[in-house]
């Protein structure tokens, strides 16, 4: 008689969802295949999904009646599959352990027990009055809520990881990220743009078990290079969006290297140190400048801005930093603003509107302007380009 397997279509079925309800497509094959004939298991037929997967090594194996060696893979896969289940805690395990029975007594030649879920043969005239819908294997019931929360916390708390860390090392090679409105900016988007992935995951992974559809399986690699993907495109969307913007540059003259800069103001002033090019000092410190000046007006004076090429931004020097004497003049500005880069310094004379908008209370914590004539009787005198290495 031909050996026509172990397990009905029916249990196959019946432990195809049992092994989706309870997370044991989340195990390696390996692991459940352990103990079948390496060169067996290697020859069956493989395929991307995680539950056609089980499905076809269960069929495959339901298929062979004993091996050379006395193996019967059917009863390892399935003794496999209840004590991995056992071990998650998981009640579908005893679907799995009444199949391995089942399976072992056919191997063993022992007659199966009546199942009172199945209705008598018919013979003769004798036929089946009525059956109970109700007799049988109950079906197992998802975990549902309790499922729900626990993924939605796990990934929450990876996503909070790793929007802290990106965050971090983004504001540290973005000019716009280590500004306060980029980091908040920044920060704000990746939070709600994770949040929405997290919900979107917790919600198909519990919409797909109520449904009995494959379970949505996401490994950390996949999760990490969605996330890198993401902030790659976001974090280049915003430096673009930024740096799109009207560059305060336009709206004033251009640097110019040597000389004085026209003015209808009778006031002239040269930098004649730093030149331009590079400076031999460390980011983040002083840089002492040295010129010279004359017919600068009663109620007015002369000042120092530093423009940062990163933000566009011109900001003042210190008060009182500056210092005239006999037609020559020394003063300081902190270089600051994104670290290495391009700056250009400028001369600029005030008169009393650009000195009263200026308004610096706390040294060195002006938010800087969007142009250098910020008022109409403030004159830019000259300007020196330089870099930081």
């Amino acid at each position: 008689m031909a050996f026509n397997g172990y397990l009905t279509n029916q249990e196959i079925g019946e432990l195809a969802q049992a092994a989706l309800v309870g997370g044991l497509l989340d195990v390696p094959r390996q692991v459940l295949l352990a103990g079948i004939p390496a060169a067996f298991a290697a020859a069956m037929a493989h395929t991307d999904s995680p539950l056609d997967q089980f499905t076809l090594d269960l069929v495959r194996v339901n298929a062979v009646e004993r091996m050379a060696g006395g193996e019967i893979p059917v009863l390892i896969l399935l003794r496999n599959s209840a004590d991995r289940l056992r071990l998650l805690d998981r009640q579908e395990a005893a679907v799995f352990d009444r199949a391995l029975s089942r399976a072992k007594r056919a191997a063993a030649g022992v007659p199966q027990p009546a199942n009172p879920a199945q209705p008598p043969q018919v013979s003769g005239n004798e036929r089946v009055v009525g059956t109970a819908d109700t007799v049988g294997t109950p079906p197992v019931a998802p975990s549902g809520a309790p499922i729900a929360r626990e993924q939605l916390a796990k990934v929450l708390a990876f996503n909070a990881a790793v929007i802290g860390v990106v965050t971090a090392i983004y504001g540290t090679v973005s000019p716009y990220a280590r500004t306060l409105s980029g980091k908040i900016w920044f920060t704000l988007g990746a939070s709600a743009a994770f949040l929405l992935i997290s919900i979107t995951i917790v919600l198909l992974y519990n919409i797909g078990k109520k449904y009995g559809s494959r379970k949505l399986s996401v490994s950390v690699g996949v999760m990490v290079a969605a996330i890198i993907a993401i902030l790659a495109v976001g974090g280049g969307a915003t430096y673009l969006i930024w740096h799109a913007r009207p560059s305060a540059a336009a709206k004033t003259p251009a640097p110019s290297t040597s000389g004085t800069l026209p003015t209808t103001s009778s006031v002239r002033g040269t930098i004649t140190s730093p030149g331009s090019g590079p400076v031999d000092i460390a980011p983040y410190s002083t840089l002492h400048a040295s010129g010279t000046a004359r017919n600068v007006e009663r109620g007015h004076s002369l000042w120092l801005f530093l423009h940062v090429d990163c933000n566009g931004l011109y900001y003042p020097s210190d008060p009182g930093s500056l210092k005239l004497a006999h037609g020559r003049w020394s003063g300081s500005v902190f270089v600051g603003g994104c670290g290495p880069g391009r700056f250009t310094l400028w001369l600029a004379d005030l008169g009393p509107q650009g000195l009263a908008k200026l308004g610096i209370g706390i040294p060195g914590q002006s938010p800087g302007f969007a142009t250098l004539q910020f008022a109409p009787d403030v004159t830019p005198l000259d300007s020196v380009p330089f870099t930081v290495p």
